[in-house]
């Protein structure tokens, strides 16, 4: 894992990108609410200085990243509670190898925490993740995504 002055990387998750170079993000505390990501050319010996994901909110909570070809292009997916609070679970999409996450579906809206995502077939995803009407723990939960729904 790359080192960071001063933050704790943890929970990582990480996924090939579509030239084979390797994209690790990462969970952190005290980045305002940003999530960290580096990239390997040499897969996973060594990474880049960890750069902020400024588009991908996250409350210091762990996320999901999903490498997939779909219909014949490289896709990047990732979900987490999409929000400074948990809340929000969201599911994003990059065809740029994370260039830009401007693709979104916001999955459930309310209580919401640790998720895991997989590819279903060339036109949906699956998302598993804690979610609950009071807590994000009081339940987990699975949405059956279409693709076309992450715009």
């Amino acid at each position: 894992m790359p080192q960071i002055s001063g933050l704790n990387p943890n929970e990582s998750t990480v996924a090939e990108l579509s030239d084979g170079r390797l994209m690790l993000n990462m969970r952190v505390g005290g980045n305002d609410y940003k999530r960290l990501a580096s990239i390997s050319t040499d897969g996973g010996m060594t990474w880049s200085e960890a750069y902020d994901e400024a588009a991908l909110t996250d409350p210091v909570c762990q996320g999901s990243l999903l490498s997939a070809m779909v219909n014949g292009s490289h896709r990047l997916f990732f979900s987490n509670p999409a929000s400074t609070t948990r809340t929000n679970m969201t599911i994003r999409m990059s065809g740029d190898d994370g260039a830009k996450w401007d693709k979104k579906n916001a999955v459930f809206e309310g209580p919401s925490g640790y998720s895991d995502l997989v590819l279903l077939s060339d036109t949906h995803v699956g998302l598993l993740f804690e979610g609950g009407l009071a807590k994000y723990f009081n339940g987990i939960a699975f949405r059956k995504v279409p693709i076309a729904n992450i715009k």
